[in-house]
C-alpha cells in the first residue's frame, strides 16, 4: 500500500511540475509579444504597423529536448508582413527559429543566443512555409523536456 501511495504522489508531483512549465512558456510568450508590440525598432528594417500585429491562430505548445526541432507548416500570403514568435519555459536558454520556402530555401532565421526567437518576413509569393523551432540549449539541472510555444502573427 505504501508503494502505491508513493507512486501516486510522484505522478501527481510530475504532472504539477509539467503544467507549471507549460504555463511558464505561455507567460514568457505573452511577455515577448508585449515587448515586440511596444518596441518599434525591434526589427531591421522596421515593420510598419508592428504594434497592431494580430494572431489568426491559437498558440501551439510542444515539448523539446536540447538539440531537438519542432516543425510546423503555415500558409502565408504574398506582400503581407508576418511576425513569427517562439518562446520557452524557464529552463530554456536558447531557442532558434528557421523559416523555409516551398523550395526548401531558408528565407529568414533567428539564431541569436536567447530564450525567445522572432522572425519577420514578407513573402514575395503566396505559399506554404515550413517553420522549424530548435531548442538549442537548456539550463543544466532542469527536468527535460522543456515546454515551448509558437505563434504566427500578421501585421495589417
Amino acid at each position: 500500500m505504501r508503494k502505491i501511495g508513493s507512486a501516486l504522489l510522484l505522478v501527481v508531483l510530475c504532472a504539477a511540475f509539467s503544467f507549471a512549465t507549460q504555463d511558464q512558456s505561455i507567460n514568457n510568450m505573452n511577455s515577448w509579444v508585449n515587448r515586440i508590440r511596444t518596441s518599434p525598432n525591434m526589427f531591421n528594417p522596421p515593420i510598419p504597423n508592428q504594434m497592431s500585429m494580430y494572431s489568426t491562430e491559437a498558440m501551439e505548445h510542444f515539448q523539446l529536448y536540447p538539440q531537438q526541432r519542432f516543425s510546423v507548416m503555415r500558409f502565408m500570403n504574398a506582400n503581407k508582413w508576418y511576425i513569427l514568435l517562439a518562446s520557452g519555459d524557464n529552463s530554456t536558454k536558447d531557442v532558434d527559429m528557421y523559416v523555409y520556402d516551398q523550395n526548401n530555401v531558408m528565407v529568414v532565421s533567428d539564431s541569436l543566443t536567447d530564450a525567445d526567437a522572432a522572425c519577420a518576413y514578407r513573402p514575395f509569393t503566396d505559399g506554404t512555409f515550413r517553420i522549424e523551432i530548435l531548442l538549442h540549449e537548456a539550463m543544466p539541472g532542469f527536468p527535460m523536456p522543456a515546454w515551448a510555444c509558437f505563434q504566427l502573427f500578421q501585421v495589417p
